[in-house]
């Protein structure tokens, strides 16, 4: 799919999705993880969260370059790359936290 945003995205279009996607993924991980796993933000991270996205919108809306096509393939990148970075941070808080951080690092590439 990375490949494929590369061809068929601006990079306009890559860089307003790839912002919002630490901002989906709170939200997910808010629903989808246990309650000894879910996220605990403080106030300065969730106006940053706030931040994030209104940069991201006001981005979008100040370039007038993005396509349907765009869209359809950064919204796939951002469907893979949320539960990729979801199973991470289940596995980094659970299972895998006593693994060796080189280790961890040689997994992730």
């Amino acid at each position: 799919v990375n490949h494929m945003v590369s061809y068929m995205c601006t990079l306009s279009e890559r860089v307003v999705f790839m912002n919002l996607c630490p901002v989906a993924s709170f939200l997910i991980e808010t629903l989808v993880m246990p309650a000894e796993h879910k996220p605990n933000l403080t106030v300065i991270g969730k106006v940053s969260l706030v931040t994030m996205t209104f940069g991201a919108f006001l981005f979008a809306y100040e370039r007038h370059n993005i396509t349907a096509s765009g869209l359809l393939y950064a919204s796939l990148l951002v469907l893979t790359v949320i539960p990729y970075r979801v199973s991470q941070r289940y596995l980094l808080s659970g299972s895998c936290k006593s693994l060796p951080v080189g280790f961890l690092c040689a997994m992730d590439g």
